[in-house]
């Protein structure tokens, strides 16, 4: 079940639906805090890449979630290694 994210949910300076770069993507999904409710979601055509609130999405947004983070999981890895988590 879709629920809207709270109206005062943010992560750092971004809010559900923000456009974010490839790089703050990368930095945000690898910080060791970063919270399960929020999933970095890429558009349709793949060109962009939106801070989501994971309960907010649809089936599809969570699917291309899954494939980007399944793609990104050596980076994200390594940034979390970089910052202090094992």
């Amino acid at each position: 079940m879709r629920t809207e994210p709270p109206p005062d949910a943010r992560l750092g300076l971004y809010r559900h639906g923000d456009t974010v770069s490839e790089k703050a993507a990368l930095e945000l999904a690898g910080r060791p805090d970063f919270p399960a409710s929020w999933l970095i979601v890429p558009s349709p055509d793949g060109e962009r890449l939106s801070l989501m609130w994971g309960d907010a999405c649809t089936t599809a947004e969570l699917s291309r979630s899954s494939v980007w983070n399944t793609m990104q999981r050596a980076t994200i890895q390594a940034a979390r290694h970089h910052s202090g988590e094992a």
